[in-house]
């Protein structure tokens, strides 16, 4: 008779089975969230967290007055929103403001009206991705 503690060798046993189990949970569970951490990092933008500008309406005018303001960022230009539906500027500058910079974009007639809510995207990158829009009332 070797062994007279049974108990204690099987206590010892139990928690190698609990460490064990612990550790395969958490590799199955890895191997899951692994790849929508990936795929969503490699979505966001760096220059959409930097890139940051005001906006104001001139529904008189037909404008809108575009200011970039501080902060670094590849910014390529704007996308307008009214109604849900995608306005393009009648006339926009050559280039996107700089940082500090503004710009003013003439639409045509009734696309920029007094009270409608306007929203602005940038468009930032080799791509052009478009930013989350901010929302300006005219």
């Amino acid at each position: 008779m070797m062994i007279k503690n049974k108990r204690g060798l099987s206590q010892v046993v139990t928690t190698v089975i609990i460490i064990l189990l612990s550790l395969a949970a958490i590799a199955i569970i890895w191997t899951f969230v692994r790849p929508v951490i990936e795929n969503s990092s490699s979505q966001i933008n760096a220059d959409c967290l930097s890139v940051d500008f005001d906006a104001v309406c001139k529904p008189t005018l037909d404008t809108i007055t575009v200011t970039r303001k501080a902060g670094p960022g590849d910014l390529k230009g704007f996308t307008f929103i009214a109604g849900g539906s995608e306005i393009t500027p009648a006339t926009s500058p050559a280039t996107a403001p700089s940082e500090l910079g503004s710009a003013n974009y003439i639409f045509n007639s009734g696309d920029v009206t007094a009270g409608s809510d306007i929203q602005v995207a940038a468009q930032v990158g080799d791509t052009n991705q478009l930013c989350a829009p901010k929302t300006f009332t005219c």
